[in-house]
């Protein structure tokens, strides 16, 4: 079963304060797929997160190298799929070796092209554009979601971090 909880967010000062407070209770061996609108901030997501867990150096986007890793209090494996056409492209990249660290926080953006390669576990970041923008051209939709069962407490922690029922 599918467990989620959406946000509205309203400007980018709002996401960096929810992913800073989503990054104090990932742990060592959590993979976040992150999803979404081109553009609308999964990079950006991604450097908050390592923000909050004290990256060593910036966070950029893996659009051109793929794969990048980065020192901070739990290591980050940071993975930009936008670039893979072929599923046969991800099994060169050695995804399924670099899903088992269990010492690493795995963030991968544009997951969807992982195809066969998805794990039954993970939790699922998706940031779109809201169907409606009220004047406000930099509001996201920002949703947290688990599957499978590995990541349930932390899914908890999280929306209690949030205060979300």
């Amino acid at each position: 079963m599918v467990k989620t909880v959406k946000y509205l967010i309203k400007n980018e000062s709002q996401l960096k304060s929810i992913t800073k407070k989503i990054a104090s209770e990932l742990e060592d061996g959590c993979l976040l797929l992150l999803e979404g609108d081109l553009g609308a901030g999964k990079t950006t997501f991604v450097r908050y997160l390592g923000e909050g867990l004290k990256a060593k150096q910036p966070i950029t986007s893996p659009t051109f190298t793929l794969i990048q890793n980065y020192d901070a209090k739990i290591p980050i494996v940071h993975i930009d799929l936008y670039r893979i056409e072929k599923e046969i492209d991800i099994y060169f990249l050695d995804i399924t070796e670099i899903l088992d660290k269990e010492d690493h926080l795995v963030c991968i953006e544009w997951a969807e092209r992982l195809g066969k390669y998805i794990p039954k576990d993970y939790m699922l970041i998706t940031l779109s554009y809201p169907k409606i923008i009220e004047n406000n051209e930099s509001e996201r939709e920002l949703e947290v979601g688990v599957i499978g069962t590995k990541y349930q407490s932390v899914f908890q922690k999280i929306k209690t971090k949030l205060k979300v029922k």
